[in-house]
């Protein structure tokens, strides 16, 4: 294991680890749907960081060109959620970005 397969898991860790704190939050207080949503938006990072360390190790442009569309899917699941878990985030930028990924994909 190479020094940047140890940062990309660093970096998918320190992502979750407060995702998951959100998410037993919410377990207490059903009612904050805030919590949950940011436990949704850590884990989507850390599902894309998976498709990253993938895309590294790809053997072959074709699986690389495969894995990349397949990231795709947790960006844009983000589009759903930004725009509720955080009020000062525009709705209208995350959804003009969903057809650029579809259309790059």
């Amino acid at each position: 294991m190479n020094w940047i397969e140890m940062a990309w898991i660093a970096r998918s860790a320190a992502s979750l680890t407060p995702g998951v704190i959100h998410l037993f939050v919410w377990v207490k207080h059903k009612s904050q749907r805030a919590h949950l949503l940011s436990f949704a938006l850590a884990a989507t990072a850390t599902a894309f960081d998976v498709f990253e360390s993938t895309m590294m190790q790809a053997p072959s442009a074709t699986a690389y060109a495969a894995t990349l569309r397949w990231g795709h899917v947790p960006v844009i699941s983000e589009c759903f959620c930004r725009p509720h878990a955080q009020r000062t985030c525009r709705g209208w930028r995350c959804w003009a970005s969903c057809p650029a990924r579809w259309r790059t994909s």
